[in-house]
């Protein structure tokens, strides 16, 4: 089921096409909100990681760059059912301002890559 469907569909279609009880379901998310909101944790940590993967901490900041990128395009060709389902929830309103923060905060090992280092200054 694609993520486009999932928006509407009734959760009882989401707990099929994922193999498990409606009722499961709602052990662990009490609403398709909920769990739309850990898909798209899950999906961020998963690409940070697979993105960091391996990086070499004595390259300089243009291989690691590029180790990044690379990894990052990878992944998004070995998964792109996952790629699409985390630009579909980056766009949307059920991802709650909470779980955008912690999504942004997974995301650090990358930013603070792409931040050019500041100079110390004279006192």
């Amino acid at each position: 089921m694609s993520l486009h469907r999932a928006w509407s569909a009734p959760t009882a279609g989401i707990a099929k096409e994922a193999g498990v009880a409606n009722g499961s379901l709602f052990t662990y998310f009490e609403t398709k909100k909920d769990l739309f909101n850990a898909l798209y944790l899950e999906l961020k940590g998963e690409m940070a990681s697979a993105a960091m993967k391996g990086l070499p901490g004595d390259a300089d900041i243009r291989e690691q760059f590029f180790h990044v990128w690379k990894n990052w395009t990878h992944w998004a060709l070995a998964y792109p059912e996952k790629r699409r389902a985390l630009a579909q929830l980056g766009v949307s309103e059920e991802i709650t301002p909470e779980t955008r923060v912690a999504a942004h905060k997974v995301m650090t090992g990358v930013a603070e890559l792409l931040e050019p280092p500041v100079a110390p200054t004279a006192p």
